[in-house]
């Protein structure tokens, strides 16, 4: 079976799955299992109450060439352990995690940040990562994904390509269908084979699979103990030292595959209107209360962050570590309305994820930021 070459312990954050037990928003939700190393499970009920594993493992692949990819099983080594963001902005529930190449040592030199997003009303997840390369030169990569299905809990099943809706379909004939689909960015590959034990340890083979530059539609297992492993990548992306790459993918349900494309639909709706608004649109006469994305972001050794107020007042923006500790205060006092950005200097503060939050006239908003040195 599909166990990793190395075995791991360590803190389990369960998204939307709490304190060793399943959490599920209505009869045709999905979990997100955030485990530690980058690693994703994908849940969901073959009734209403009844989890079962939909997908084993979902994990980062990054590739320059056949001597250098990443991957989770000889490369992936722990930043910040998993943890659930205590007051999600963007959704109802956020996991978070990042991972770094410190196990290998080996390139790529990957730093990764992995965000869960899931809504109690939807069946769909969204997945953000910021995929960083901490070498001092660029780097020409391909960013890939390792998906080994597990429909209703069995490894055998059907994966089919959707042109139509540019998703896979993976499904084992009846029961659950489980889509996934690239956001961010184009799908320019995707290699399909039955799984086999060893397939993830040549580099030159992981490569070659996520550089196909081609689709391949359909993959068959019949077999419940092996089953199929995708590998999804995009073209080659230009990746500069320390600048951080966003990259988004979606993971929806259905009982039938109709249901399904409805849900895959609303996915890419979500995506479209919670995550796609860029960081420099800031209204110089702005009609609402709003705090931008920091950016760059993940950021070393200074960042800004833009918000605007639509009225006169009292206003704080706190910057605070997970643990809810007040780390700084960027600004605490009387502001007039407009528009604003500010910068933060992070020299003398630890790598890792910030939280920052701006008050005013009894509102909050807050985002996350990453510093990474």
């Amino acid at each position: 079976m599909k166990n990793a070459s190395k075995i791991r312990l360590g803190l389990l954050v369960l998204l939307p799955i709490l304190a060793m037990s399943q959490v599920y928003v209505n009869s045709d939700s999905i979990g997100v299992y955030l485990k530690n190393y980058g690693e994703i499970e994908i849940w969901g009920p073959m009734a209403p109450g009844d989890p079962v594993k939909q997908v084993d493992r979902i994990t980062l692949l990054v590739g320059t060439d056949e001597t250098a990819v990443y991957d989770y099983s000889e490369d992936a080594d722990v930043d910040e352990a998993s943890v659930l963001i205590a007051d999600p902005t963007l959704s109802d529930m956020e996991g978070y995690t990042s991972i770094n190449n410190f196990y290998s040592f080996a390139p790529p030199d990957i730093f990764a940040t992995i965000s869960p997003y899931a809504w109690n009303d939807a069946e769909y997840v969204i997945v953000h990562m910021v995929v960083t390369n901490t070498a001092d030169t660029a780097i020409d990569a391909r960013v890939g994904l390792e998906i080994i299905p597990q429909i209703d809990g069995d490894y055998d099943g059907i994966n089919t390509w959707m042109p139509g809706g540019n998703f896979l379909d993976m499904t084992r004939g009846s029961g659950n269908h489980i889509g996934f689909k690239f956001l961010s960015h184009g799908m320019a590959s995707l290699s399909q084979f039955v799984w086999y034990s060893g397939y993830n340890d040549s580099d030159a083979d992981l490569y070659n699979w996520m550089n196909t530059n081609q689709i391949d539609t359909v993959m068959v297992c019949t077999n419940p103990d092996d089953g199929i492993v995708s590998i999804p990548a995009t073209g080659a992306i230009t990746l500069e030292p320390n600048v951080g790459l966003d990259f988004y993918y979606g993971v929806a349900r259905g009982l039938t595959l109709s249901a399904l494309e409805a849900n895959m639909v609303d996915l890419q709706t979500a995506y479209n209107t919670i995550f796609t608004v860029g960081v420099d649109d800031i209204d110089l006469h702005p009609e609402t209360f709003s705090l931008s994305q920091n950016y760059p972001n993940p950021f070393n050794p200074s960042t800004e962050i833009s918000f605007s107020l639509p009225a006169d007042g009292i206003a704080s923006l706190d910057l605070f570590n997970l643990r809810g500790e007040l780390v700084a205060s960027l600004h605490n006092g009387w502001m007039a309305a407009g528009s604003y950005s500010q910068s933060v200097n992070g020299s003398n503060l630890p790598s890792g994820i910030y939280i920052y939050s701006l008050t005013s006239n009894g509102i909050q908003l807050t985002k996350k930021m990453t510093l990474l040195k």
